[in-house]
């Protein structure tokens, strides 16, 4: 089906402080431990199968005098639910209700949609993403159902991960750039999972894929529905396939040593989804630039996104979360949800979309609390500076970005996201039409840029992130589509037979390969430790560039240089330069010998063993090091260092 509708919101920031201040949005602080909203009887919200009795169904909604079940079982009639014993929760047993059928709730107290509303905790829904549909995974011939493989997956640790972001159905590829798809979105996204195996990366970050109102194509930031997949994704919309085909590929991507981030979006909503005919009052307040804003002070809403956030652990098998723009929830009472479930939960990995500096104040205190990067910041100061650098512009901060941002108060790599691209952002090459950067029309000179930005990305410390294709040459806006380009599905979809038909993006995606499994095979080249400048596992490696100058304006000049050398394995020093002339100096290095040079960004060479007859002869520390214009070279030891 052809989808048409707005993708990402691209609203300025100002503008949404702006925006959040009209709405009287309160200020985060200390959240305390939340008195929630829990459902203490027999089985669990939503509609629940039970083999041989029927089906039980539970919902909250505690400001209506009565309300009923209307389904396919009862002829669209009502069946009463009754007041459960846990305060405004209601259930019945309805023993004719069956796997296949459709049902909503009705009561006379709701006053939108002529009574009736969804189900907040359905699993699945229809075709016209109004009735949910009763399931039973248990059935082995249910289109819901997924017989697990994987069983003994492990989760990458935090400090290790190499992050790829992707939109399920552009990378799918369901506009028809490539041979008709095999089933929906879902399975056609597992016979791509060998090309992630082949990059190296050990973590995907799907944008949201719950269910969003209407058949039209989207990012996904319009969630309705939380509890269940988007049915369009699925091989039917109409039975649920969505939900077995989702676990599907978690399951393959498992089985290929992938982690399975999802992008959630609790911050707003739409007028369409059911909470907010339940009790708009309790479960939301204020207002955001893109719907109404969710209240997590409230104890109801706060359970609703603590229980929702455990059913896809234990559905769906995910391993963590990246929650859309957390500056736009009370980040106090979130990271209270996050730390109540770390216990039942652990190594799982926790992502906040946060631009506020006192929010992440917030998170920094908490992981220093808990002596480790637990919770991770995805937010803009590596991208900012890596865009300023690339066109030079700014070079102030590639020192602070590179040393995982620690002058900007963090103490942990793994708690900071690095990214030069995203979804908002769309790739360097999209980047640089719509900022009408030098070159933006050279696919060549652009290709040399995300090598040079790539080599910086996935060398420093802090957690690297890459945007669907940006390994492949792959032109994409983000938010900026070119006038009359359009924002649909054809635009947005990784078109396989294009990019990759390619010599050339081909060169750059195994550069980009060869990177990642650098960083995965050597610990030095993903530091940990808060401060391993002071440990002596790494160090500026620029010391005469300019007689007397301090590493701060070294870093100005638009130049960088490092090594990172934990014990036990190589050393590597990382030379960058994102200017338009050569830069000299004489470096220092830890130990003497051939340091092999295993990556080049101005060739696109890479060789994990070095490349051949490009050796650099360090002799009492020292050597001389020349940089071209825009170019990283990455030298490694030639053996591993000694312990301490």
């Amino acid at each position: 089906m052809s989808r048409s509708a707005p993708l990402r919101r691209a609203v300025p920031f100002l503008a949404v402080l702006a925006a959040l201040s009209l709405a009287g949005c309160p200020a985060s602080g200390p959240a305390g431990p939340i008195d929630y909203v829990d459902y203490t009887g027999a089985g669990q919200p939503g509609a629940e199968y039970l083999e041989g009795l029927g089906t039980r169904f539970v919902v909250y909604a505690p400001t209506v005098r009565s309300l009923s079940v209307r389904g396919d079982f009862n002829g669209w009639g009502k069946t009463a639910l009754a007041k459960a014993a846990s305060p405004g929760w209601w259930t019945a047993l309805v023993t004719n209700a069956a796997p296949g059928q459709e049902y909503k709730y009705w009561s006379a107290d709701f006053t939108e949609n002529d009574g009736y509303v969804g189900d907040p905790y359905g699993a699945a829904f229809d075709a016209e993403y109004a009735n949910a549909i009763i399931l039973d995974p248990n059935d082995a011939s249910s289109p819901a159902h997924h017989d697990w493989t994987t069983t003994s997956w492990t989760h990458p640790p935090r400090d290790e991960l190499v992050i790829y972001e992707l939109h399920v159905e552009d990378f799918a590829d369901t506009a028809g750039l490539t041979s008709p798809v095999s089933g929906g979105a879902f399975l056609k996204a597992i016979e791509r999972v060998p090309y992630l195996v082949d990059l190296g990366v050990n973590a995907v970050e799907l944008m949201p894929v719950q269910e969003w109102p209407g058949g039209y194509y989207s990012w996904g930031y319009n969630t309705s529905h939380w509890s269940a997949p988007e049915n369009s994704y699925g091989s039917s919309v109409a039975d649920g396939s969505a939900v077995g085909e989702l676990k599907a590929l978690v399951d393959a991507l498992h089985g290929a040593g992938i982690a399975v981030i999802l992008d959630v979006v609790y911050n707003h909503s739409s007028h369409e989804n059911p909470l907010w005919v339940i009790d708009a009052e309790r479960y939301f307040e204020g207002d955001t630039p893109w719907g109404p804003r969710f209240d997590l002070s409230e104890p109801a809403s706060a359970a609703y996104v603590r229980d929702n956030l455990k059913l896809w652990f234990d559905g769906y098998h995910v391993d963590g979360f990246r929650f859309d723009s957390t500056e736009n929830l009370d980040v106090a009472a979130l990271i209270d949800i996050v730390d109540g479930l770390r216990t039942d939960y652990p190594g799982r990995y926790w992502i906040f979309e946060e631009f506020n500096g006192d929010h992440n104040n917030l998170i920094k205190a908490y992981d220093n609390a808990e002596g480790s990067g637990v919770i991770a910041s995805w937010g803009a100061g590596w991208k900012d500076t890596v865009w300023g650098s690339l066109f030079g512009t700014a070079y102030g901060n590639l020192g602070i970005s590179t040393y995982h941002a620690k002058d900007w108060g963090w103490t942990w790599p793994s708690s900071v996201i690095n990214y030069h691209s995203s979804h908002d952002e769309g790739t360097i090459q999209g980047v640089g039409v719509w900022k009408a950067w030098p070159d933006a029309g050279d696919p060549q000179k652009m290709r040399a840029r995300a090598r040079l930005a790539a080599t910086h990305l996935l060398t420093a410390m802090g957690t690297p992130m890459l945007w669907m294709g940006e390994e492949a040459g792959r032109v994409h806006y983000g938010n900026h589509p070119p006038s009359g380009s359009g924002v649909d599905a054809a635009n947005n979809a990784f078109d396989w037979n294009g990019y990759l038909a390619m010599p050339e993006n081909v060169a750059l995606r195994d550069y980009y390969a060869g990177l990642i499994a650098l960083r995965k095979s050597h610990p030095s080249l993903r530091v940990a430790e808060p401060d391993p400048a002071s440990s002596g596992a790494w160090s500026w490696n620029m010391t005469d560039l300019t007689v007397g100058a301090s590493i701060t304006d070294l870093w100005r000049t638009g130049v960088l240089a490092w090594v990172s050398k934990g014990s036990g394995d190589n050393a590597f020093a990382v030379f960058l330069n994102f200017t338009g002339s050569d830069r000299s100096w004489t470096a220092e290095f830890p130990v003497d010998g051939n340091w092999v040079l295993v990556a080049d960004s101005a060739s696109g060479e890479i060789d994990a063993a070095g490349i051949a007859g490009r050796d650099l002869t360090v002799s009492s520390s020292l050597a001389s090091v020349t940089v071209a214009a825009g170019q990283a070279l990455v030298y490694m030891s030639p053996e591993a260092m000694p312990a301490p």
